[in-house]
Order: structure tokens, then C-alpha cells, then sequence
């Protein structure tokens, strides 16, 4: 099984895992009814988890008292290392509309996504165009990021990250809204070596954009690695959700989350 298949398999277990347990384990419904509570939300003891289907941002709705649905999106680590979570890939002329990005910025990014498809070691934005980027980015960064972690789903009103790389799993809710506000208000905008884009908060990376890559078997038949239209030259946002972890619990009241733990 290929790494991106790998953790999307990891994801889809984790989603299906913690449905079937907020359906069954009473402990878990309690402490899942008062951590709802502590970040801002009011479910009753009679809810019920529904796993989504694809092309949703929201990965498990929770059901409640008339006909009421919170959405959550479910991150999963479970690597010993601190991994990384792809939470958008969508083809540059997507973002060229959404944007309304002007030509030079769209062949910038052009510009860099097949200079990497022709040679994976060399430099995503190069340095002579990091400042018109970080710019162009940092006007737009309450769409982009509102885009890649909620889009129109008004219902998705939480992050959850599902650490199993302990025997106690540890399971954090993050209230959605107060994370996007406190991204957009001190997301710093930056580039690694290599050019890809990164967006920090006090100098953590917890977001980055690149050329998503790989081969997209079945997908490409007839077209070329260094075309545009290739699967593997979508933009590829990843996010860091440990990193995410860490940065939040120092946060106090500025973003509301809390932890439950799972045997």
C-alpha cells in the first residue's frame, strides 16, 4: 500500500473507530457530552455519531436533541514521529478563481509546481518571488484558510486530533472558530530551504502548500508528469497536527479545547 493510501486507510479506521464508540461507550459519550460543554457546545445524552461520506470536510456528524448536527473533522496521527495531515489538493486554477489571483502570482505558482515535476530537488518559489507570494497570501489568508478547513459546511464546528501512538489514545476537540480567528490574526508566512510555503504561528509550522505529487495511476494515462493537468501538479496543503496539539495547549482561554483519553 502506497504512503497516501496508507494514511487514508489509517483515517477512515480512526473515523469509523470513534462513531462506533461515542454509539456504545457510555464513560465516552459522558466525557465527550462535557468536553462539548468546555469548548463551547451544548449536546444532549441522546446524540448520535454518523460517519460522512467523501467529499465532505466534516468526517463524523453528531446528531442531538431537534434535528441539531455538529460536524467534526477528524485528524489522525499515528506514526511515533510527528507526522504530517494532507486537509486540502485541488488544482491551481481552483484557487486562480477562488483568489481572484492576478497572472503573475498564477505563473509563479505554475512556475514552481512543474519545475519541481521536472526535478524534485530543486526549489518550489524561488527567492526573487517569496515576497510577492507571502504577500498575496497573507490578503487572502481568512479565505484560504477558512476554504481548506471548513468551505460552506456551516455545521463544522469542530477539530478533532486522534493520537494513537500511545496505549492511551489521547482524543483533542478544538473549537474550529477560535483556531481559524487566531490563524488569521497571527499566521506568520514563511519558506523552507526548498521553497515550499509555510505558515507558522509563533514560529511553529502547522500549515504548508506544495505540488501534492505522485503518480495518480489510472489517472494520467497520456499525460505528461510536466503538464499542468497532471494529478500529481494539484496544490497540496498539509497540516501538522501535533505541532497543532502543542501549540494550542499553551494557548489558555484564546482557544477553546479539551482532551479526552481513550484506552
Amino acid at each position: 500500500m502506497e504512503k497516501g493510501q496508507k494514511e487514508a486507510r489509517i483515517g477512515l479506521d480512526a473515523e469509523t473507530e470513534i462513531v462506533n464508540k461515542l454509539n456504545s461507550d457510555d464513560k465516552l459519550r459522558n466525557d465527550f457530552i462535557k468536553c462539548m460543554s468546555k469548548i463551547g457546545f451544548q449536546v444532549d445524552n441522546k446524540f448520535k455519531a454518523v460517519k460522512m461520506g467523501k467529499n465532505y470536510k466534516s468526517d463524523i456528524l453528531i446528531c442531538h436533541s431537534n434535528c441539531e448536527v455538529l460536524g467534526i473533522s477528524l485528524k489522525t496521527v499515528k506514526e511515533t514521529k510527528k507526522g504530517f495531515h494532507q486537509v486540502d489538493r485541488r488544482w491551481l486554477d481552483d484557487w486562480k478563481n477562488l483568489l481572484d489571483m492576478p497572472d503573475d502570482i498564477y505563473n509563479i505558482f505554475k512556475d514552481g509546481i512543474i519545475r519541481i515535476a521536472k526535478n524534485p530537488r530543486d526549489k518550489f518559489i524561488l527567492e526573487k518571488d517569496q515576497t510577492k507570494i507571502k504577500n498575496f497570501l497573507k490578503n487572502k489568508i481568512s479565505i484560504i484558510i477558512r476554504e481548506i478547513f471548513v468551505k460552506n459546511e456551516k455545521c463544522l464546528k469542530i477539530l478533532a486530533i486522534y493520537d494513537k501512538r500511545k496505549c492511551n489514545k489521547e482524543l483533542y476537540l478544538i473549537n474550529i472558530d477560535d483556531f481559524i480567528e487566531k490563524f488569521e490574526k497571527d499566521v506568520e508566512i514563511g519558506f523552507s530551504k526548498k521553497g515550499i510555503i509555510e505558515f507558522r504561528l509563533e514560529g511553529e509550522k502547522i500549515l504548508t502548500i506544495q505540488r501534492k505529487g505522485g503518480n495518480g495511476k489510472g489517472k494520467n494515462i497520456g499525460i505528461s508528469k510536466t503538464d499542468i493537468r497532471h494529478t500529481g501538479n494539484q496544490l497540496q496543503f498539509k497540516m501538522y497536527p501535533i505541532t497543532l496539539v502543542d501549540y494550542i495547549k499553551n494557548k489558555k482561554d484564546e482557544i477553546r479545547w479539551c482532551k479526552i483519553t481513550l484506552n
